[in-house]
């Protein structure tokens, strides 16, 4: 038995039974075949909105760049969601945000998906996830993606609108997009799901978060 799974062992016998068993069986849904990528959003609850999509369409990571805005989670937004996603932030100690928010997502072996209003792009319901990863790229409220990000992004989708309006909030995007991805997953039958390696490092995580003084647990079995 790996260090991994020794902790889980001792930490899992210190939850109820109810709460190891929800903690697997979200594990179960969570994928990282889909990531997004927040790009300097400035109205926090929008945000925070996003992160609480992200964990309801078990969406694990969320990168975010702070090219000039800083991000915290608003907590009454995202109802504690945050805690259960793991969060990749590019910022001030990064000479270009964007560019290292891509290179790190390329090195993952993602593809880079800008969500953008304009015409010509592809529609998001034929967007192809059997062609590998994607991660969907989201820009600040307004502007929409920096002109880096659109250079950086591999392909362009769009939501499909019979309306007045050429835009959506970036929240409404974000739930309407990652909803509709979490579906396709499931039905084209591509590898989505978790390997065993990151379910254990996932599960150890949430135990830490859900054991009160797991470190201290830890500390005294050698770990």
């Amino acid at each position: 038995m790996t260090n991994t799974r020794q902790a889980i062992s001792i930490l899992a016998a210190c939850a109820t039974e109810a709460r190891v068993e929800q903690l697997q069986r979200v594990l179960a849904d969570r994928t990282r075949y889909v990531t997004i990528c927040l790009e300097d959003v400035f109205q926090p609850q929008n945000a925070s909105a996003a992160l609480r999509s992200c964990d309801a369409f078990g969406v694990q990571d969320v990168h975010i760049v702070e090219q000039r805005n800083q991000f915290t989670p608003y907590r009454d937004i995202t109802m504690g969601s945050d805690k259960w996603l793991t969060l990749h932030k590019y910022g001030r100690r990064h000479e270009q945000p964007v560019q290292a928010a891509a290179e790190r997502l390329r090195k993952s072996g993602y593809r880079l998906a800008a969500t953008t209003p304009r015409k010509g792009c592809t529609p998001l319901d034929e967007l192809d996830l059997k062609k590998g990863k994607v991660a969907l790229m989201f820009g600040a409220e307004y502007t929409g993606l920096s002109d880096a990000a659109m250079s950086a992004a591999d392909e362009f989708i769009t939501v499909p609108m019979y309306g007045f309006v050429e835009s959506l909030n970036l929240s409404v995007c974000a739930a309407v997009v990652l909803r509709q991805l979490a579906q396709k997953l499931r039905q084209q039958g591509v590898a989505w799901q978790l390997d065993s390696d990151e379910r254990d490092e996932l599960l150890l995580t949430w135990l830490k978060k859900s054991v009160r003084h797991s470190g201290q647990i830890l500390q005294r079995q050698g770990f």
